[in-house]
């Protein structure tokens, strides 16, 4: 397991078995530094990344837990190659976070709907 402080954000990546090159270790630190641009208040993410004994292609998974106040967020996927299904678990974290970051503002600022009984 390595550790990083990626702007204020605890990163713990796991591969069990295996070694992640450099550059994957780039790729996901830098697009951890993008989902803190979007969402300040990440205080920790944990990533564990896996080859899979399957006999199709997409036998990359990846998955992460965000943690920030209140709540956690989960995504994974599974692809060909882990940068790809990197790829697509960041943007279903980036999604997350979008709708955690609208429910955030709503509650601050009392904009929230109040459904009206039928």
């Amino acid at each position: 397991m390595k550790t990083f402080d990626v702007n204020n954000i605890q990163l713990k990546i796991q591969s069990p078995g295996m070694s992640i090159p450099a550059s994957l270790e780039d790729y996901l630190i830098r697009h951890i530094e993008k989902l803190g641009k979007t969402f300040s208040r990440i205080k920790k993410c944990e990533m564990l990344l896996r080859k899979l004994n399957k006999k199709h292609d997409r036998n990359c998974m990846i998955e992460a837990k965000l943690f920030i106040p209140g709540t956690m967020l989960f995504a994974k996927d599974e692809e060909e190659s882990f940068e790809l299904a990197a790829k697509q678990m960041f943007d279903d974290l980036r999604d997350q976070l979008q709708r955690s970051k609208e429910r955030l503002q709503e509650k601050n600022t009392g904009k929230e709907e109040i459904s009206e009984p039928k």
